[in-house]
């Protein structure tokens, strides 16, 4: 298994900006114990291997926000859990020294890293802002900077000194004395930077793309990688061995893959899993390691250049033919006056909804985008200008399509799964230049033409009428007045449920 790696790009080295917040939350610790072996996965609850222990967990907790990341303590008898909001959940041995739950944070938190002592670590957000506690120093941040993809994680410097922080696109920057080796920020990449894992002695690291792809830079050796081979899941992260000559990478279904001296003590592929794997920890010794479930992103099951026009029929998608489920899309947003009054209704029913962004507007109206965002709703690619891709040339996709999606994995912390073509306008060719982009094209198949403005209890008797399993329902939320759109939807929400059907997400990032 070999990979082209050693891509040396020079990138930006960042070395001021952020803030340091500290605040009290209470650290909850269990005493189940969760191996491996026989092990039915649990949100939030660590999988251990090897010399590994099983110190608690939040599983059968109630969370307002999915666990994102952990960090094991310089023992190996304790950890850190970390939720997208930033609260911190210390086990074991693990002090607790402070979080960030409770605050409000414009972007949310995708991993932490411990100091070598044991007695503070640094929280990181997808904007690249940096969060200190306990003995961790403040040495920089990309918080308020402009990046072209978000953070997805970090790796701390093993003397204590510094952090990294990498982005989607491969982007590194370095903070204090951890120096810069390179990036593949620039670079084309057939799937985005998932992880990263520092060299054990601050003279290198390596990347890790979704489909396994390894990237070393500076001393750290490539020793093999996943990149070609045919995966089932994605890459979600990697660990490096002690002696820096070795590395584990773990994909979203528990499968673990093992290089150099990286002994092998087990995995969850094969297994079937109700939570896909986020991130996989080692033991201070290398003689075992973590694997760490977490809740999954709403649709998840959209497949690269595939077309949903129905739930129940589109691939991979996890809905039974005949399932009562339905999913609520709206075109053409964000809009200051008519998005706030959809995302009102939606939040107090507890519906979830796709909206398909026009990226002009997006940029336009970024605030509205965290709010959809942090209401739970799914942002879908709509192009930038909403522009008829059928007649797009190939020159024309970056500033269409490449563009959106980096303005909504800005506001999401995740890549965009899918993306509606304007006026429904798409051909085999515009399927295949998703594909390439790692996009599905979401379609409809129950459309009330909201957009003519019939009146609000017409637009709400086209959509109950033509309700069916698995249907796919297109309205709008922008691109002109969308009153009617707004005072039909209580009455289609309690109309579906009526019915008895459910009301699911699709197209989720």
């Amino acid at each position: 298994m070999r990979h082209l790696a050693n891509g040396r790009t020079a990138t930006l080295s960042a070395a001021l900006l952020g803030c340091i917040s500290l605040t009290v939350t209470v650290a909850i610790a269990q005493t189940t114990v969760a191996r491996a072996e026989g092990y039915a996965d649990v949100v939030a609850q660590p999988v251990a291997f090897g010399d590994a222990g099983f110190f608690g967990s939040m599983g059968g907790q109630t969370l307002t926000q999915p666990v994102v990341g952990m960090a094991p303590t310089p023992s190996g008898h304790g950890y850190w859990l970390v939720a997208s909001d930033g609260g911190v959940f210390a086990f074991g041995d693990a002090g607790f020294f402070g979080s960030m739950g409770g605050q409000t944070l414009t972007q949310p938190v995708v991993g932490m890293a411990p100091t070598p002592s044991g007695h503070g670590y640094w929280l990181v957000a997808s904007d690249g802002g940096v969060f200190a506690f306990g003995d961790a120093g403040f040495f920089g941040s990309m918080g308020g900077r402009h990046l072209n993809q978000p953070i997805v994680g970090m790796a701390a410097n093993p003397f204590g000194g510094g952090y990294w922080l990498v982005a989607a696109d491969g982007g590194v920057f370095a903070f204090g004395s951890s120096r810069f080796f390179g990036s593949t920020g620039g670079r084309h990449l057939n799937q985005p930077i998932a992880g990263m894992a520092a060299a054990p002695f601050a003279l290198g690291y390596w990347l890790v793309a979704s489909d396994g792809g390894v990237f070393a830079f500076g001393d750290a050796p490539f020793l093999g990688s996943m990149g070609g081979e045919a995966l089932t899941q994605p890459v979600a992260g990697m660990a490096a061995s002690p002696s820096g000559r070795g590395y584990w990478l773990v994909a979203s279904d528990g499968g673990v893959f093992a290089f150099g001296d990286a002994g092998f003590f087990g995995s969850m592929g094969g297994q079937p899993l109700s939570n896909p794997i986020t991130a996989i920890f080692r033991t201070p010794d290398g003689r075992g390691y973590w694997l760490l479930p977490t809740t999954p992103r709403t649709a998840d099951w959209a497949v690269p250049g595939t077309v949903i026009y129905n739930l129940d029929t589109a691939p991979g998608s996890p809905y039974k033919p005949g399932q009562k489920a339905v999913a609520l899309t709206f075109d053409d947003g964000p809009s200051p006056i008519y998005t706030p009054q959809v995302l009102q209704i939606l939040v107090a029913d507890h519906v979830p909804a796709s909206f398909q962004i026009i990226g002009q507007s997006g940029a336009a109206y970024p605030d509205l985008l965290r709010q959809e965002a942090a209401d739970g709703m799914s942002l879908v690619n709509h192009t930038w200008t909403h522009v008829a891709l059928t007649t797009l040339p190939p020159s024309g996709w970056t500033g269409q399509v490449d563009q959106t999606n980096s303005l909504l994995q800005s506001i999401t912390g995740h890549p965009v799964q899918c993306l509606r073509p304007p006026y429904g306008y798409t051909d085999s060719a515009v399927v295949a230049q998703l594909g390439q982009r790692g996009l599905a094209e979401l379609y409809w198949d129950v459309d009330p033409s909201d957009y003519l403005r019939p009146g609000a209890s017409v637009i709400a008797e086209r959509v109950l009428s033509a309700i069916h399993p698995g249907a796919i329902v297109v309205m709008h939320d922008g691109g002109g007045d969308r009153s009617q759109t707004v005072s039909a939807l209580p009455a289609i929400i309690s109309g579906i449920r009526a019915d008895g059907y459910q009301i699911v997400p699709v197209c989720g990032g």
